[in-house]
């Protein structure tokens, strides 16, 4: 369970009632992650949604072997993996 002080931080649910907030701290997870540990590669069937509490976290592609492109940095706040709740969706970028 994640407080819900800690998802007030996230922006996308800043505004969200205390009720709905509850309910998404009840089934919420905090990880610990370390530098440069990949979440998730392009092309891959998410399982979780990712909402950063502190650090960073970098977006990119490959485009061709050995050669991969930052799309952008996602910070404090923020949020990345939304294709896990779409059924067969599968990644665009790795993070």
């Amino acid at each position: 369970m994640v407080p819900r002080s800690d998802l007030k931080r996230i922006h996308m649910l800043s505004d969200m009632p205390e009720a709905m907030l509850d309910r998404i701290a009840a089934i919420s997870r905090l990880y610990i992650y370390s530098a440069n540990m990949p979440l998730f590669e392009s092309g891959e069937n998410l399982k979780h949604f990712y909402m950063i509490l502190t650090g960073q976290v970098s977006l990119s592609i490959d485009l061709v072997t050995d050669v991969s492109i930052t799309l952008g940095t996602l910070g404090s706040g923020h949020a990345c993996g939304v294709s896990a709740f779409i059924p067969e969706s599968r990644s665009s970028s790795k993070a």
